[in-house]
């Protein structure tokens, strides 16, 4: 029962977003359409993994094209994980300038608050 009261949430909350989009409700369908594609109002854990991967490759490959990192794209990898989840052992790949400093410390906001994102989201889930 569990499955298909999270799957009628989820349904609900497709309605309000399509009603929200008919009745010219720009701001309120927007942020239903980002919630959708970011979490699933809280039903899909999977598309949060989905957007974790996504957001450590894209900065990865930030690093890398920019220069940023010295010794080449698994390094790039590397400290982009590391900056994701926060750990603290950027040192092992320290970016060189400014560009990969603020790179590093816009990942490890964004990293924190998905974490959390995705804690809810699995939370939410599995306590039904």
């Amino acid at each position: 029962m569990h499955a298909i009261a999270g799957e009628f949430f989820y349904r609900e909350m497709e309605a309000r977003r399509k009603l929200a989009w008919k009745e010219r409700r720009l701001p309120y369908a927007l942020s239903m359409y980002a919630l959708r594609f970011l979490y699933g109002y809280g039903e899909r854990p999977l598309r949060v993994i989905g957007w974790v991967v996504a957001v450590i490759l894209g900065f990865a490959l930030g690093h890398w094209l920019f220069g940023t990192v010295e010794r080449g794209f698994w390094d790039a990898l590397y400290y982009s994980a590391v900056s994701f989840t926060a750990l603290g052992y950027g040192w092992a790949a320290a970016p060189q300038g400014w560009a990969g400093k603020f790179l590093g410390v816009g990942e490890s906001l964004l990293g924190v608050f998905m974490m959390a994102l995705f804690l809810v989201t699995f939370t939410r889930k599995m306590a039904r």
